[in-house]
């Protein structure tokens, strides 16, 4: 996250992480991406479980979503609704997120060359260590972090990590959660 609290990604179509705590029931969520020009994006429903926990939304998922522009801040909306026919009562958070150039941001944040070199090759627990811890990259250590604990969910090692990247971040409380599950799955759990 940068000083401006703007959420930097690579990805020209990026995966977003929520929380969303145990709730009494099922609800709708509403996912929102928008450019610079308010112009939509991308946008998806979805049924969140009471379970509560992290969701993914991989915006990539959708034929057709464009790819964000390079340098420009692009806002998401991320809406828990509990009544569909009364919007105000509507649980949302929001934010922003940029698309850089990985070499330029890497430098411009004093990453080692030879380092940015290994970058590519590195196991996805390593390459998540050095995105937050010297690249300033939380969204994309988060990301690697969420699909590895997804698929070894008792690993030790990838669990005191991710609770690593929590805490650097000020919500280690989320490291507590179950693994997230896709949009796509039938159990999907919300974010906030």
């Amino acid at each position: 996250m940068t000083s401006d609290n703007v959420n930097i990604t690579t990805a020209a179509q990026p995966t977003l992480l929520f929380y969303v705590p145990e709730m009494t029931a099922s609800n709708e969520a509403e996912f929102v991406l928008r450019d610079a020009n308010d112009e939509l994006v991308y946008a998806s429903t979805l049924q969140l479980e009471p379970a509560g926990g992290i969701v993914s939304i991989e915006t990539a998922e959708s034929l057709g979503t464009p790819e964000m522009a390079m340098n420009e801040n692009y806002r998401w909306y991320f809406s828990i609704v509990p009544d569909a026919t009364d919007r105000s009562k509507d649980i949302v958070v929001h934010g922003a997120i940029r698309r850089v150039d990985p070499s330029e941001w890497l430098a411009a944040n004093g990453v080692d060359p030879a380092l940015q070199s290994q970058l590519s090759s590195l196991a996805p627990l390593e390459k998540a260590k050095v995105l937050y811890q010297q690249a300033n990259m939380w969204h994309e250590a988060a990301v690697i972090l969420d699909q590895l604990r997804q698929a070894d969910p008792k690993n030790t090692e990838i669990v005191a990590e991710w609770t690593q990247l929590l805490d650097s971040a000020g919500i280690a409380t989320i490291a507590q959660t179950e693994p997230s599950l896709n949009e796509s799955s039938e159990n999907v759990l919300g974010s906030l």
